[in-house]
């Protein structure tokens, strides 16, 4: 009696094959498969642009001149921000290639700007510098945010400008001079902490937020009160611009969440870049 053998598959003798030899490489101790990495998240930091206790506002608005008789009115506002650094009880997260300019905007609208990549958990402190550290401010093969090319950069020097100001100043009497607040050079450049009160939870593959807001008019008011009229300039001199520096170091404050109170940033160095 003829018989008929029906042939073996090729696929089901690779597969068990390979069934095979994963056994035998547990049996052995082979390398287990890798666990999955854990789901980070995002925290955003809402930048609230403010002239002392009002909203920010660039469509006309006068404020009193800090340091004498008259009114300014603001039309640009910006500022570098670097070396964002974020840290608490779930550890420290560096943002790499830390430099951010911020653009207030003429509507109100807060500025926001995002960290990714964070690990899960609690965190109650933000470090961030003013400028942008005497290394970078050195060079001019940057890309994005210090673009030589951009309008942060200045036309006669090496250098990048860390916080500008322009509007106008409108004395008591005579005829309003334009407001030009340019400031930078590496003696500018401060870097702050900032306590988060209460702590922000990131929770896992998911967001949380911070609200930091950022006084303009400090800029012009303590330690030194600037009279505009007698200064609407600040570009070259780099005494005016230690003038404004040192005002502005103190210009960044956390908004509390609800039941607590807000937190004022302070400078760790004021006058050594790194």
């Amino acid at each position: 009696m003829n018989s008929s053998t029906t042939p073996r598959s090729p696929t089901r003798a690779r597969s068990r094959a390979l069934a095979r030899w994963a056994l035998l490489l547990a049996s052995c101790g082979g390398p287990a498969p890798a666990e999955p990495a854990e789901p980070s998240g995002t925290l955003t930091l809402h930048l609230h642009g403010r002239v002392g206790g009002e909203a920010l506002r660039m469509d006309g608005t006068r404020y009193p001149n800090p340091g004498g008789a008259g009114s300014f009115e603001l039309y640009d506002a910006r500022v570098h921000l670097s070396h964002l650094v974020l840290s608490g009880p779930a550890g420290e997260v560096v943002e790499p290639d830390s430099v951010h300019l911020v653009r207030f905007s003429a509507s109100g609208q807060p500025f926001a700007l995002s960290l990714e990549h964070v690990p899960p958990g609690r965190y109650d402190r933000i470090a961030v510098a003013i400028g942008v550290d005497a290394v970078a401010n050195a060079r001019i093969d940057h890309v994005g945010d210090l673009d030589p090319n951009g309008q942060m950069a200045w036309n006669w020097k090496t250098g990048y400008k860390f916080f500008v100001l322009e509007g106008e100043v409108h004395p008591e009497e005579g005829e309003s001079v334009p407001l030009v607040h340019h400031v930078g050079f590496s003696e500018s450049y401060r870097p702050l902490t900032c306590a988060v009160p209460g702590g922000v939870e990131v929770p896992r593959g998911g967001g949380a937020e911070v609200d930091l807001e950022v006084d303009l008019g400090q800029a012009l008011r303590e330690p030194h009160l600037i009279d505009l009229v007698g200064l609407p300039s600040v570009k070259l001199d780099p005494a005016d611009a230690a003038l404004i520096a040192d005002n502005y170091a103190d210009m960044i404050s956390v908004r509390g969440s609800a039941g607590e109170g807000g937190s004022r940033c302070t400078v760790v160095a004021a006058t050594s870049p790194p």
